[in-house]
């Protein structure tokens, strides 16, 4: 068979082959959707957690304060360990013939982190920020799927508030004893220095007081007075 040429050779060909084609179409669609019907069902979960970052970002610096912020305890909570005792809690997998490795495989499959950014405030120096966390839990229970979702929000939510809590405590201390050290150290000062009081400033006229075993000199000064009285004889 030679190329075709026009549209009028493809229309034929497509007669000549047109029950190949239906059959093909039927069979396909056949076998998807026995496959889809032999799959369980899988029921999605988000749950969103709205970030407000009150950190001052260096120009430069980007989102990666935020993107640590977000990956660190998405690691923490997708340990063996976390996982399990995620199971446990919300009775997922329970009953299922599978050992704790292939459990824990599974959970992390279902489990998804997806960041969400945001555009940055003008003059921050950052193209992004993150906004809000996204975490999707895919399960064949509805309930189950979001029980897990919002139970990994709200652990979450707990480790970052006693995580900022511990912060604070620690600045609050230092605080406490800087101020405490610095109380010390003035009350030490005002101890050892007395305070001197300014003498009185005495008049420019004024003299100079008198020398122990010395008197005092000065000029005379008539001071007014009643007139003696007259002697007998005089005129």
């Amino acid at each position: 068979m030679g190329q075709i040429q026009n549209l009028g050779e493809l229309y034929s060909l497509i007669r000549r082959h047109i029950l190949m084609i239906v059959a093909i179409f039927v069979l396909g669609t056949l076998l998807a959707a026995v496959y889809a019907k032999t799959r369980p069902d899988v029921y999605e979960s988000t749950a969103v957690i709205q970030v407000e970052t009150s950190e001052v970002v260096r120009p430069g610096q980007g989102a990666s304060g935020a993107r640590a912020c977000c990956w660190k305890p998405s690691r923490r909570l997708t340990t063996r360990d976390a996982l399990l005792e995620l199971a446990a809690r919300q009775g997922v997998l329970v009953g299922v013939p599978l050992s704790d490795d292939q459990k824990v495989a599974l959970l992390r499959q279902s489990i998804r982190f997806q960041p969400i950014y945001g555009l940055a405030a003008p003059g921050s120096g950052s193209q992004n920020v993150l906004s809000a966390l996204a975490i999707t839990t895919g399960l064949s229970d509805p309930e189950q799927a979001a029980r897990v979702s919002n139970d990994l929000a709200q652990t979450l939510l707990d480790g970052w508030t006693e995580a900022h809590l511990t912060r604070s405590r620690t600045a609050l201390d230092f605080f406490r004893a800087e101020e405490a050290r610095l109380w010390g150290e003035l009350g030490a000062g005002c101890g050892n220095r007395r305070v001197q009081e300014p003498e009185p400033q005495r008049p420019a006229h004024a003299g100079r007081p008198a020398e122990p075993g010395t008197a005092a000199v000065g000029r005379p000064v008539a001071r007014a007075g009643p007139a003696p009285p007259d002697r007998p004889g005089q005129p």
